[in-house]
C-alpha cells in the first residue's frame, strides 16, 4: 500500500516549520556556534523574503501597525542612546516584522495546515525537552547568568511556558475545530506538560499550568463566567507590576502568598535585578535605552534580562514602546471577546492570563509576545461573530 504525499502540503509544512524553528531556536543549540550562525543567517533570509513578499503583494493587516511602531521606537531609542543600529534592525526589527507577516500569510493560505504545523512542531520540541530532563536531570548545560543555571533543550525551566503555550493554543483550536473533541494526543501532551514541571520543581510555572489544566477539566461541567474575564487578569497584573516590580513594596498579602508558595522576599533573586533596571531608567522612561544584547543587559542590570517582560520592554523602548505592545494586546483582546465559540473565548482568556502572570517573573523574547498576539488577533478576527 503506497502512501500519497501532497507535495504542496509538504512544502507548506516544511517552509513554515523552518521559519518557526529558526525563530524559536531551542536554547541548547544556541550553545553551538556553527548552528547559532546558521540560525541567524536563515532568520534574516526568511524574514527579509517574507517582508518583501508582503510589500509586493500587499499582504498585511491592522496588527502590523503596532509591530512597526514598536520596531521604529526601538531603532530611534537605540540611535539616541548610541547603541548598535544594525543590531536593532537585523537582530530584532526584521525578525519581528518577518515573523508576524509569515504568521498572517501562512494562516490565511491554509488554516488547517497552519494549526497542525505549529501544534506539531512545538509538541515535538516539548516532548524532546522532557526527555532531556529525564536523561540529564542535572541539565544539558549550565548557564551561570541565569538565576537557576540548570538548562535543558529549551533552556531554563522559566522559559518552557512559551513553547508549551504554542502547542496548547493551536492544538486546542485544531482539535476542537477539525476533530470536534480533544483527542488522546492532546491529553497526552497535557500530562507531558504537568510531568515536565513536576520534574523541575518550578512552583510558579506549575501554578500557571494547573490553571489552564483546571479549565480544560471543569469547562466540561460549567465555569463561573466572571473568573474568565480578561479584565480581572489585566487588573491583577497591573497591581502586581506597579506594587511589587516597579515600586518594590511588600504588602502583607504578598508576603503571605510568598510564604504559601515557598518563595523568599527577593523572588528568587529577581528584586535586585528589578531595582537595577529601575535605577537605569530614571532619565530614560519615555524611550528607554534602546536595543540591548544579552551581554549588555548582563553588565547593566546583572542578568541576561530584567526577568520581567514588561520591565524589559520599558527598559529597551520606554513607555512609548510599551504603549505599542499594550495597543496590540488590547487589539487582540477586543477580537477574543467576539469569537463565535464561547469555550474558545474562555480558553484563550485563561491562556493569555497565565502568560501575563508568568511574564511577571521572566522576560521571554519579544518575538514570543508578538507571535502569540498576532496569531490570536488574526484567528479571532476571522472567527468573530
Amino acid at each position: 500500500m503506497s502512501i500519497k504525499i501532497d507535495k504542496k502540503e509538504f512544502f507548506y509544512i516544511f517552509v513554515l516549520g523552518m521559519v518557526l524553528f529558526t525563530a524559536f531556536f531551542p536554547n541548547y543549540f544556541l550553545q553551538i556556534s556553527v548552528l547559532n550562525y546558521l540560525r541567524a543567517i536563515l532568520n534574516i533570509i526568511f524574514s527579509a523574503g517574507v517582508t518583501l513578499y508582503a510589500i509586493i503583494f500587499k499582504r498585511y493587516n491592522s496588527s502590523l501597525i503596532f509591530i512597526i511602531g514598536y520596531i521604529l521606537t526601538e531603532i530611534i531609542s537605540t540611535f539616541i542612546n548610541g547603541g548598535s543600529i544594525s543590531s536593532a534592525i537585523y537582530g530584532q526589527g526584521i525578525l519581528l516584522l518577518g515573523l508576524c507577516i509569515a504568521v498572517q500569510i501562512a494562516y490565511e493560505r491554509n488554516e488547517r495546515l497552519f494549526l497542525k504545523t505549529v501544534y506539531g512542531l512545538f509538541y515535538i520540541l516539548v516532548l524532546i525537552n522532557y526527555l532531556s530532563i529525564i536523561i540529564f536531570p542535572k541539565g544539558l548545560y549550565y548557564d551561570r547568568h541565569e538565576l537557576d543555571g540548570i538548562c535543558f533543550l529549551l533552556g531554563n525551566y522559566n522559559g518552557f511556558i512559551i513553547y508549551i503555550l504554542f502547542a496548547l493554543i493551536p492544538g486546542y483550536i485544531y482539535e476542537m475545530k477539525f476533530k470536534q473533541k480533544l483527542t488522546w494526543k492532546y491529553i497526552v501532551f497535557c500530562l507531558l506538560v504537568i510531568a515536565t514541571y513536576l520534574q523541575v520543581h518550578s512552583v510558579t510555572s506549575t501554578v500557571g499550568i494547573c490553571l489552564i489544566m483546571a479549565y480544560l477539566v471543569v469547562s466540561r461541567f460549567g465555569w463561573p463566567k466572571h473568573i474568565l474575564n480578561l479584565k480581572i487578569y489585566v487588573l491583577i497584573n497591573i497591581l502586581f507590576f506597579f506594587l511589587i516590580v516597579w515600586n518594590g513594596d511588600r504588602p502583607a498579602v504578598i508576603m503571605a502568598f510568598l510564604a504559601l508558595v515557598g518563595k523568599n522576599l527577593t523572588f528568587s533573586g529577581r528584586t535586585m535585578i528589578w531595582q537595577n533596571t529601575r535605577n537605569n531608567l530614571v532619565n530614560h522612561r519615555l524611550l528607554g535605552l534602546g536595543y540591548k544584547s544579552d551581554q549588555e543587559m548582563l553588565q547593566e542590570v546583572g542578568g541576561l534580562s530584567s526577568h520581567n517582560i514588561y520591565l524589559d520592554i520599558i527598559y529597551q523602548t520606554g513607555l512609548v514602546g510599551f504603549g505599542w505592545i499594550i495597543g496590540l494586546f488590547l487589539y487582540a483582546c477586543s477580537w477574543i471577546r467576539k469569537i463565535d465559540d464561547k469555550n474558545l473565548t474562555d480558553f484563550l482568556s485563561v491562556c493569555v492570563g497565565v502568560f501575563m502572570l508568568m511574564s511577571q517573573f521572566e522576560a521571554s523574547s519579544i518575538r514570543f509576545v508578538f507571535f502569540m498576539l498576532t496569531f490570536i488577533s488574526i484567528y479571532s478576527k476571522k472567527h468573530s461573530r
